[in-house]
């Protein structure tokens, strides 16, 4: 992985393993011991990846990339927001599939990342808040992505939804080791990006909401366990979700489930 980054290969000190249950679980152990930033546990494959709200995430092994980046900001005296964090490495991961793989991608608010309409990554951000001041102590970046085409498809519940970034040319696990450096090639530029956004301060707004496919559209959002039919406004700099309900009550949202299909 090293041999395919550039400026900022002394920087990251990797973990790899090939098969854990979760790189995230992993991760925040280690983050919690104090472990330095750019950590990044990496992972064949994962027997219980999970996303937002502890949803499992289908990681079969050889497949994809599994890995999970440690943000120590109570070492570095740094502030930067969950909120942020999560979008920063959204337009990572957009911004090196498309040079990687020459595909559109779109990012569904707040961390899914997707390639014709269908779900190729997802994102997990995860941390511990200061008692002192209410600040970020750590943040573990979770990142699952779908790259080659698993043997036997995607199970019956996701598979109308998820895809991988070779989906069009069916690559089998027979395949995956002629496509290794693929994938070590997408992590490197994963790594740069989220690098330049998090210690460069490197701007990426515009990046994020010109990738963002719900400004618009009408949907429905889960929030606080409750549904609701809403139009998707904008994005704020924070990257709240501005929406507007049918009564024409008009909110700025932080945490949600949208579902955008069938509206």
């Amino acid at each position: 992985i090293k041999n395919n980054m550039h400026k900022y290969s002394d920087k990251f000190n990797f973990l790899m393993y090939k098969t854990v249950e979760s790189t995230n679980t992993i991760a925040r152990k280690m983050a919690i011991n104090g472990a330095e930033s750019c950590t990044v546990i990496l992972a064949e494959g994962q027997t219980n990846g999970y996303g937002r709200n502890g949803k499992y995430f289908f990681s079969p092994y050889g497949t994809g990339i599994y890995m999970s980046i440690i943000l120590n900001m109570k070492k570095e005296k740094k502030i930067f927001k969950s909120s942020l964090i999560t979008a920063a490495a959204a337009v990572a991961v957009s911004k090196s599939i498309e040079e990687i793989s020459n595909k559109d991608t779109q990012i569904k608010w707040v961390n899914d990342i997707f390639i014709n309409d269908k779900k190729v990554c997802g994102i997990l951000t995860e941390g511990a808040l200061s008692f002192e001041d209410g600040k970020l102590d750590y943040a573990v970046i979770g990142i699952g992505i779908n790259v080659n085409f698993p043997k036997n498809g995607f199970p019956k519940e996701i598979d109308d939804i998820a895809s991988s970034i070779n989906a069009e040319d069916n690559i089998k696990d027979a395949d995956i080791e002629n496509n290794i450096d693929i994938r070590n090639i997408l992590i490197a530029k994963i790594l740069e990006n989220i690098y330049e956004y998090y210690f460069n301060n490197a701007v990426f707004y515009d990046e994020y909401i010109k990738r963002s496919f719900l400004i618009g559209k009408k949907v429905s959002i889960n929030i606080d366990n409750k549904d609701y039919i809403v139009k998707v406004l904008g994005i704020d700099k924070t990257f709240a979700l501005i929406i507007e309900f049918q009564d024409g009550k008009v909110e700025r949202i932080i945490s949600g489930t949208i579902n955008y299909r069938g509206l």
